[in-house]
């Protein structure tokens, strides 16, 4: 949910509202009674329980593939693997044996993504790995239910091992998509599937700029593994939000964003700037224009 304080007069004359983080809340507004709103809402759950049949079908056709393997590197949820490493491989049995304590079955995890960086400044080799569960293999096998970060010596020992627990495990759970939905920001480096990992805030530590595409509407976070924990630098908001660009220099990152202003009962298309700021330790917001707005209706925008 978005709150707008007062409104103010902005861009080409348009109300801005002043909008500060929260949840998204819907309200329907439309009044229905009667055998209308039963006829309507019988009408909406038969189109529902149609999709999610739909979806499973389609979901076990697409996976069904897939191996027994406990390593995988996917790129995209359209099942194409990346480079193998040797250094994962050879030292996977550690790494499940550490995730899987106290699992068994079809809750143990397996890999799906790992990608290497520098995370902490250990100087040692660093990698974060991402676990979906035997759970899913056969019918969604591209589904990252845990993600941790690992990191190695020169001997090939585990020195380091941080999880999330306590952070947002249920939270850190992204679905990986197909590459026809994704697009970049050649700003923040190459892409990921789930989004981007660049030092934006220029301390030394990558950051992981990624979409958490299992909330309501694809909001993003930027994580930093902090003190042996990992945290969010970025104000949480369950609003769709798409990167638009970005300033490495200034460390500044610019996103459009959906949410609903509560006070006037609208949903308000923004465009907004995302400053680092050292004291405070986030990025804090500069709204730039408000695009559009539209109010809220059963079955769509009224």
């Amino acid at each position: 949910m978005v709150e707008c304080g007062g409104a103010t007069s902005g861009e080409n004359g348009m109300q801005v509202c002043h909008l500060l983080g929260g949840m998204k809340e819907v309200r329907c507004i439309s009044i229905m009674t009667g055998n209308n709103l039963i006829e309507r809402m019988w009408s909406m759950k038969k189109i529902y329980l149609a999709s999610v049949v739909f979806f499973c079908g389609w979901l076990c056709c697409a996976n069904a593939g897939i191996g027994n393997e406990k390593v995988y590197n996917f790129l995209d949820g359209d099942g194409t693997q990346g480079e193998a490493s040797e250094l994962i491989l050879r030292n996977q049995e550690k790494i499940l044996s550490l995730v899987n304590a106290g699992r068994s079955g079809k809750n143990e995890y397996f890999i799906v993504q790992y990608i290497f960086g520098n995370f902490t400044n250990s100087e040692n080799t660093e990698v974060l790995v991402f676990f979906n569960e035997e759970l899913y293999r056969s019918f969604n096998p591209y589904f990252m239910k845990r993600m941790q970060l690992y990191i190695f010596d020169s001997q090939e020992n585990i020195v380091g091992y941080y999880g999330i627990d306590g952070y947002a495990d249920d939270q850190v759970r992204m679905q990986m998509l197909s590459t026809k939905y994704l697009y970049e920001c050649t700003e923040l480096g190459r892409r990921y599937n789930t989004g981007w990992i660049c030092d934006l805030n220029g301390n030394g530590k990558q950051e992981l700029i990624f979409y958490n595409t299992m909330s309501w509407n694809d909001t993003i976070w930027i994580l930093e593994f902090s003190e042996g924990a990992l945290r969010n630098l970025l104000e949480y908001k369950d609003e769709y939000t798409r990167v638009i660009d970005a300033d490495v220099d200034e460390h500044t990152i610019y996103l459009e964003r959906t949410g609903f202003c509560v006070t006037q009962q609208k949903y308000v298309r923004y465009r907004a700037k995302y400053i680092w700021n050292s004291r405070s330790g986030m990025y804090e917001e500069k709204i730039i224009k408000i695009i559009d707005s539209y109010k809220p209706g059963i079955g769509g925008s009224a």
